[in-house]
């Protein structure tokens, strides 16, 4: 997890395109969440209100700078759950975690958007 003045010092040293999952577009809490405390539905709201905070930071970030981006609506289809389909697709078999498959696959998305989005 790097902060974000970690994140613009990398995208500002060299030429590139950001890869964003648009959390902004999940206006709601999920209804499979919906079934705990309302404590727990607070604490799940909660949560994805940072995301989207962070989102729109990082998006004004990126504007401010002319740093090109591209959102991608939330997908049920990406890596994160689907480890094997990640490796065998970009290569990479040192440790990954749910997060960081789902943030390649959009940066996959980005570059090579013709492809098949399950490969």
């Amino acid at each position: 997890m790097a902060s974000l003045s970690e994140v613009l010092s990398l995208v500002e040293s060299s030429p590139c395109l950001v890869s964003i999952e648009n959390v902004m577009a999940n206006q709601f809490v999920y209804s499979r969440n919906n079934k705990g405390s309302r404590a727990n539905v607070s604490k799940i709201a909660m949560s994805i209100g940072r995301c989207q905070q962070a989102q729109v930071e990082l998006c004004r970030q990126l504007e401010q700078r002319e740093i090109p981006m591209v959102l991608h609506r939330p997908q049920s289809g990406n890596w994160a759950k689907k480890k094997e389909l990640f490796e065998r697709l970009t290569g990479w078999s040192a440790r990954s975690n749910e997060d960081t498959r789902a943030a390649a696959f959009f940066g996959w998305l980005s570059l090579a958007p013709k492809r098949s989005r399950t490969a």
